[in-house]
């Protein structure tokens, strides 16, 4: 049996290939694939060549998909055929490498790394169920309460979902955005408070809506650059909490005084948390609590090509992109 994938044989080459899937083992589903969710920040970091330690090409990108299960091995227990599941980490024995190998039509996954999908929730929203997972796991590290006064540096996906997460919880949120289409969508799902970073009375509008009682920050632009400019509004709060939701390329430097004169506990969250961050991102979806709508949208293999052409040239225009494997 031979699956589609999209493999980058060096940096910024994607093709379409074709290559045999290996059979199951005992704890492992195949799962034919509807939608395939590309990450844009990590994948771009991948395959541009900038992060290597987790696998090196020709690989196949892509850490997130939702599909069907054709086939699951003795010891499977949740899952059966015709189940609809989400999940990660797709195994393949072939000269490509597999980082995480997503971007596939057919995956073999192991029962562990896979959830399944409530009735009602779209299978497309299924396909990038670790990205509102990393903005549940920053919630829940930094302990956010109606207490809580959140601002958010950057709109792109993850800090987006962070700041849906934070209003599911009672808190007041504030985003700073400066594109107009992600301001626009986080006015929808996160906040009537988002400003722009080039006013420049920012720091008066940010004292006024929150009364100058800032406490938490998130740094969500993916700009090491832009650091210092989220974390200067520290100092309005003593034992403030500082989120970092990017990831960065090498060394980052930070405005030790901001942390040190405020008391300054940082979070540094990764991945989903686990499955049950998983299970819980999915139910948001279905009870409505968590939004994608605006942010999704969704290409053929075809032009996924072309797409992560954009992506390696640094379009920060994209947002929540799926593959559609279903024709």
């Amino acid at each position: 049996m031979k699956t589609k994938a999209i493999v980058f044989s060096k940096v910024n080459s994607p093709e379409l290939e074709e290559f045999e899937v290996p059979g199951i083992k005992p704890n492992e589903i195949l799962v034919k694939i509807d939608y395939s969710g590309i990450s844009i920040g990590t994948e771009r970091s991948i395959i541009t060549g900038e992060r290597t330690s987790n696998g090196t090409f020709p690989l196949v990108p892509g850490y997130m998909a939702s599909g069907t299960v054709l086939e699951a091995g003795s010891s499977v227990n949740k899952f059966k055929p015709g189940d609809k599941v989400c999940g990660a980490g797709n195994r393949i024995e072939t000269e490509i490498n597999s980082v995480w190998g997503a971007q596939s039509s057919l995956q073999v996954l192991q029962e562990a790394n896979c959830c399944r999908i409530p009735k009602g929730v779209p299978m497309k929203h299924a396909a990038i169920f670790v990205l509102p997972g990393v903005g549940l796991n920053a919630a829940s590290m930094a302990g956010i309460t109606e207490q809580d006064t959140v601002l958010i540096s950057g709109q792109g996906l993850i800090g987006n979902f962070f700041g849906q997460w934070c209003r599911a919880r009672g808190a007041k949120v504030i985003a700073i955005e400066p594109d107009s289409i992600r301001a626009d969508i986080s006015r929808q799902y996160v906040t009537e408070h988002v400003l722009n970073p080039f006013d420049d009375n920012l720091a008066e509008q940010i004292a006024e809506i929150s009364e100058g009682n800032v406490n938490v920050v998130a740094e969500a632009t993916a700009n090491k650059n832009l650091i210092s400019n989220a974390s200067r509004f520290l100092d309005m709060n003593q034992d403030s909490k500082m989120v970092f939701l990017s990831w960065y390329d090498g060394e980052i430097s930070l405005n030790y005084a901001n942390f040190h004169n405020n008391q300054v506990t940082a979070y540094f969250p990764t991945g989903s948390g686990n499955n049950a961050s998983s299970q819980a991102v999915l139910q948001g979806f279905a009870s409505g609590c968590l939004k994608a709508d605006a942010m999704i949208k969704s290409v053929s293999p075809v032009e996924a090509l072309d797409i992560y052409k954009k992506i390696c040239a640094g379009d920060n225009s994209l947002l929540a992109i799926t593959i559609n494997w279903k024709e």
